[in-house]
């Protein structure tokens, strides 16, 4: 069974307010979307920095590239809110699934508030 981890994210400022975000100087300074998450936990689902992971959330699947945090908690990943890829996802918090970009799903099974850990691939 495939679950996922516990989704983390936020609205960047420079994304929210309906002048700002038609402001091109400061869109330049939102990063890309990405997955962000710690080494050990990329380790674990055997991805590197600028791989493809596929993320579902509820119905909406979005394809987006692998990011090193050290200060992401194990068994969850950031991804930011608000943006024209992640707007698809839905709520910023909550219950995703990974897989590959190569097909290959990570049987991963995460409790609420990345406390739990079940059975990671």
């Amino acid at each position: 069974l495939v679950q996922g981890v516990e989704r983390i994210g936020d609205v960047s400022p420079y994304r929210s307010d309906a002048l700002v975000r038609r402001a091109k100087a400061l869109q330049a300074l939102v990063p890309e979307a990405a997955v962000h998450l710690n080494h050990q936990d990329a380790q674990r689902l055997g991805v590197v920095t600028g791989d493809k992971l596929r993320v579902r959330q509820g119905a909406a699947t979005v394809s987006l590239p692998v990011m090193m945090d050290a200060s992401i908690p194990d068994h969850c990943v950031w991804i930011p809110a608000g943006t024209e890829t992640t707007a698809l996802l839905g709520e910023a918090f909550g219950i995703i699934q990974l897989e590959k970009a190569s097909g290959v799903r990570c049987s991963a099974v995460y409790g609420l508030a990345c406390l739990v850990m079940c059975n990671w691939c």
